[in-house]
């Protein structure tokens, strides 16, 4: 009697069913969809299609700019390391030069 009680003043949670549709993301054929749905707002509305091609622009030129943005800051590091290297090498050579003398 006394389990009879227990078990209905707390309710065990039953399992979840989810929908989980698996994708896979191809940045080729995403691309080549925008150029299609360029092409056809090109033959619908010039207004749109211009409105569509600017906002296609800067977001293109925005990534691009990001991209160059992190090379260049990775291309400076690398030459700033090298930098440090080669003087602490010259250091320790000029500074023992007397004893290899």
């Amino acid at each position: 009697m006394m389990g009879r009680f227990l078990g209905g003043f707390s309710k065990v949670p039953k399992h979840q069913r989810f929908n989980y549709i698996p994708r896979h993301y191809d940045p080729i054929k995403d691309e080549l969809e925008q150029r299609v749905r360029s092409k056809e707002l090109d033959s619908i509305n010039s207004k749109e299609a211009r409105r569509y091609r600017i906002q296609e622009g800067i977001r293109r030129n925005q990534s691009y700019t990001k991209t160059r943005s992190e090379s260049t800051l990775r291309s400076n590091v690398i030459i700033v390391a090298l930098v440090a290297a080669l003087a602490t090498m010259a250091f320790l050579l000029l500074g023992n030069l007397d004893t290899l003398m």
